[in-house]
């Protein structure tokens, strides 16, 4: 348990250093999942990974585990989801990681289902080589206003009348 506990946080720290996402990509398929939610702190946007509850390896690179693709003003975005349970573990920031323990995140996607995450603000506690923080869920920004952020990250994709029918339904 102590080695996949040490090899999740190195997954972490890689996923923290690597550069720009790629653009939202078109659903791979009508059974293809987009979670999408507000994950932000006084750091900044965290790199984040859902991580299939089927799956034995915290390696973000790893089949049906999905990186998010995530934007300054704090909303991220995870396209072509299997369905399936997933869990948020942890998030790197910089060539900091952070890992949530016992209080993971829990997202289950439907077949072709958009999901809300929900909204997180994360606050890094001050000190030379610190990896305290706080987490905690948040009301704004508003669901409304999240989805709206994603529609128009997704604007030139399949994605969009998928959440604009999930935006007229709120």
């Amino acid at each position: 348990m102590k080695k996949l506990f040490v090899f999740a946080l190195l997954s972490l720290v890689l996923t923290a250093c690597v550069g720009p996402m790629t653009p939202i990509r078109d659903a791979r398929d009508e059974q293809s999942g987009l979670v999408y939610g507000y994950f932000t702190g006084n750091l900044g946007v965290p790199n984040i990974t859902l991580y299939n509850k089927e799956s034995r390896v915290l390696a973000p690179w790893m089949k049906g585990n999905v990186p998010a693709h995530t934007f300054s003003n704090g909303l991220i975005v995870f396209d072509n989801v299997p369905p399936g349970e997933y869990f948020i573990y942890g998030f790197g920031v910089g060539q900091t990681s952070y890992s949530l323990g016992e209080h993971r995140i829990e997202v289950k996607v439907g077949p072709g289902e958009v999901t809300f995450l929900g909204a997180y603000r994360y606050a890094h506690k001050p000190g030379l080589l610190s990896r305290e923080f706080t987490l905690q869920r948040v009301d704004k920004p508003s669901h409304r206003t999240v989805l709206q952020w994603a529609l128009e990250a997704t604007a030139d994709t399949d994605w969009s009348p998928r959440l604009q029918k999930r935006l007229e339904a709120l």
